[in-house]
């Protein structure tokens, strides 16, 4: 009977498992962002493999499925009820044999169609075994529900959460801590005991319908609304879907699988918790393992990780892990919580539900530190994080969410981004240009920038016959608008993307017009942005995955084409945005290339990649002087972004704003006849989405265009011409999420709004380089507002871009 069991339960989680799978990837093809990075170039390596077998693990599913219907089948009341679901199913496989859907869904509202479609063959199964279920199959339980094992559960994660972050970033338990640590644990008791309450309640109310199912109906329906809400806020806002489908989505998502896993009670198994009976050390192993996943999550995914997501739902399903075990263990009351009470109990948990709000203003920034190395502590916050907001702000965030990640439907006509007004070939011999942007490269990883750094000597030598510019930036914090702006010299609609790309691409015009000779690693960004032509030869052709882009084979490869057979009259431009660094290849090296030293005060992985990344370009710089090429050559050496790398628990760069994400390093080498040349001051702001607009000016195309969309020219002739260009505050924007910026005094002020999270932040960069004071008030995010407004409506009206234009808008 057991192994029966076990067959039984292992064919309907496959089936089941399958169905919600096939689910969220419609909805990942339905969401810009996710299209582009799930879909198109897939971050997760099994997605492939899923789609392109997806029609044998369908049949698979359903064979697997229709053995366990064998009881629906002998009965005359479901016998054609199940016929049906076969016959449906099996239907639905000739169709994917036809035609494989999956392999090309389109990037608009049909996908999200499908993704609700696709639940529908779990919808069908789960009502059948409900609907069939004998009354001596379904719970019988009507005890009401206590307090206890709620209050037990929340010290217990608090404590164990409190631990693993004291392990992890060294917490001493100080005056700073065990404030961070009380309030953990009034947020967990808040969470944990509404769960409660809106068990006992919904008992309560069944109870007079139907007493013998009431407790097992209660459990449903808290199941229900706690997993809609923690897709709706944890999973579908940390991707970008921030609307009334992202509602509608979690609503559908979370009443399927609750019934799916009600109608699989009602059948065979208790899949809630393990059984009353179990003997306590079941109960231990159980507990055991939660605490593996609590400990080891963090450290087996956290440069993987994106927004703290995959560790969100380790807590979560932690959490729910304890409050099971704890309502299985501790002994059940005996008589039931008078209603005063329950109601003394819902205004205490009520009060500790606004309570955040009053310490917003105060303290916000020291918890968001502690919450960084407390995952369960940053999933109740992120729960509660809607109360800390004055209603008046809510506007101003909806306004960003409109205008980020626009769909497919918001179809808007190429532009002809002219950073001069009439484009013509220059008469002066024409330089060699080399863009090296080093994908996920910090400011203070290099030696130009920080003292502490020992292990790029090749870039410090390049940098001393160069121009350091102190204060770089990226005007976006991700590859997918951060490369096309260093491509077009001016800001994005926040969309991926404009097509056809090519009018906007005043770089590719740059080169076209004065006629190089182009050697270009045409990474899924450019290969979107670019229009191939007989003058572009393609480094890195044909990779196997896209963070296989490596540095020091892109050079060696170069250094080859380069001595090989080319036109010696047309000059040469490079560009490549090797992958070295991204947090995605990093986490893929896993032990292949393992720090042969230590690095204190660095991420080894990443300081260690960077050092042989270093003595690579070294050589190539070398090789180039041997050839000749150096002295003639305009060579930038920059990055797209920068990366979090456990600062305050946060890794990678995601939908975050942060100083050391958008800090970038910008190093430019002039040839020898421009060198005394043009007026540049170092100290000024500058930004990657300059380099195009100073690549125009410095081979002649003249005047450039002064706009606030657009770059501007990081040499000009003299310094009233630089300054005619400079601005007092400039517009940050995350590429993934309605998370904004302003930079303003010369970089040393930088205001972030993340509309998604509802937080708002001010640093001061000057005296705190590393944002860990959060200076910011209701005043500050008034002005701001203003400013933010303001530049987003100027990069839509740029573009001929009116949000009427949105047929259906993720957010």
């Amino acid at each position: 009977m057991a192994h029966r069991r076990i067959l039984f339960l292992a064919a309907r989680l496959f089936f089941g498992g399958f169905i919600l799978l096939t689910s969220l990837y419609c909805l990942l093809a339905y969401i810009p962002f996710t299209y582009h990075w799930f879909i198109q170039n897939p971050l997760v390596f099994w997605f492939p493999i899923f789609v392109k077998f997806h029609t044998y693990f369908y049949i698979t599913a359903v064979i697997a499925v229709s053995t366990t219907l064998s009881r629906h089948l002998d009965d005359p009341r479901t016998r054609r009820v199940a016929l049906a679901f076969i016959g449906f199913n099996v239907l639905v496989c000739v169709l994917f044999i036809v035609d494989p859907f999956l392999t090309h869904l389109p990037n608009d509202f049909r996908s999200f169609i499908w993704s609700l479609l696709a639940l529908f063959p779990l919808s069908w199964i789960s009502l059948l075994d409900l609907s069939s279920s004998s009354p001596e199959n379904r719970a019988t339980d009507s005890e009401s529900f206590s307090p206890t094992p709620a209050l037990f559960a929340a010290f217990f994660v608090t404590g164990l959460y409190s631990t693993i972050a004291g392990v992890k970033a060294g917490v001493q338990f100080g005056r700073a801590d065990i404030s961070a640590i009380t309030w953990s644990l009034l947020s967990h008791l808040v969470i944990f005991l509404a769960v409660f309450l809106a068990l006992e309640a919904t008992f309560r109310i069944v109870r007079r319908f139907t007493p013998a199912h009431a407790r097992s109906i209660a459990l449903s329906v808290v199941g229900f609304a706690f997993t809609a809400v923690l897709l709706r806020k944890l999973v579908l806002a940390t991707l970008g879907l921030n609307n009334w489908l992202a509602d509608l989505y979690s609503i559908a998502f979370a009443l399927v699988l609750i019934a799916f896993f009600r109608g699989l009670r009602a059948r065979e198994a208790n899949l809630y918790t393990a059984p009353k009976s179990s003997p306590k050390p079941i109960a231990a192993l159980w507990l055991a393992a939660l605490i593996f996943i609590a400990a080891a999550t963090p450290t087996l995914i956290d440069t993987m990780d994106w927004n703290f997501l995959l560790q969100k739902l380790s807590a979560v399903i932690v959490w729910t892990g304890v409050i099971a075990l704890s309502y299985k263990l501790l002994p059940a009351r005996r008589s039931e919580i008078p209603v005063s009470i329950l109601l003394l109990i819902a205004a205490i948990t009520f009060a500790g539900y606004k309570a955040p709000a009053l310490l917003h203003q105060s303290s916000a920034s020291a918890l968001d530190r502690y919450a960084g190395y407390d995952v369960s502590f940053k999933v109740a916050r992120d729960i509660l994080a809607p109360v800390v907001d004055d209603d008046s702000y809510k506007p101003f965030y909806a306004f960003l969410q409109q205008n980020t990640g626009l769909p497919e439907s918001a179809k808007v006509t190429p532009i002809d981004i002219k950073l001069v007004e009439d484009l013509q070939p220059t008469t002066a011999e024409k330089p060699n240009i080399f863009i090296f942007v080093i994908d996920s490269l910090r400011q203070d990883y290099v030696s130009p920038y920080n003292n502490a750094v020992t292990f790029t000597p090749a870039i410090e030598s390049f940098a001393h016959e160069s121009v350091v510019f102190e204060k770089a930036f990226s005007r976006y914090g991700g590859t997918v608008l951060s490369e096309p702006a260093i491509w077009t010299g001016s800001m994005q609609l926040h969309k991926q993307y404009i097509q056809p790309f090519f009018p906007l691409n005043s770089l590719q015009h740059l080169l076209d017009t004065d006629g190089y000779q182009s050697f270009i690693t045409i990474d899924p960004v450019v290969e979107i942005m670019l229009r191939k032509n007989a003058s572009i030869t393609e480094l890195d052709k044909n990779p196997s995955y896209w963070t296989d882009y490596d540095f020091c084979q892109t050079l060696k490869e170069l250094e080859t084409k380069l001595d090989g057979p080319r036109d010696p009259k047309k000059p040469i431009f490079v560009y490549s945005q090797p992958q070295n660094l991204h947090t995605v290849t990093l986490f893929r090296l896993g032990n292949k290339r393992p720090p042969a030293k230590d690095y204190p005060g660095f991420h080894a992985l990443h300081a260690s990649e960077l050092e042989r990344m270093d003595k690579s370009f070294g050589e190539f710089i070398q090789h180039l002087k041997s050839r000749g090429l150096y002295g003639n050559s305009i060579i930038v050496l920059t990055s797209d972004h920068g990366d979090s790398l456990g600062e305050f628990g946060r890794w990678g760069h995601g939908s975050t704003m942060f100083p050391e994400v958008v800090r970038i390093p910008l190093i430019v080498h002039l040839p020898s006849n421009m060198k005394d040349k043009f007026y540049v001051n170092p100290q000024q702001l500058a930004f990657s989405m300059d380099i195009t607009p100073s690549l125009y000016y410095l081979l002649g195309h003249r005047p450039l265009r002064n706009d606030e969309v657009l770059g501007r020219p990081l040499f000009t002739d003299s310094k009233s011409e630089h300054d005619q260009y400079l601005r007092d505050s400039y517009l940050l924007v995350s590429s993934y999420g309605p998370v904004y910026s302003r930079l303003t005094r010369n970089g040393d002020s930088l205001f972030i709004v993340d509309a998604a999270a509802h937080k708002n932040y001010l640093f001061d960069l000057a005296d705190d380089p590393l944002g860990t004071h959060n200076l910011v008030t209701s005043t500050v995010l008034s002005e701001n507002e203003q400013f933010i407004r303001r530049e987003v409506t100027s990069i839509n009206r740029f573009f001929n871009f009116q949000q009427t234009q949105v047929v259906a808008s993720t957010h």
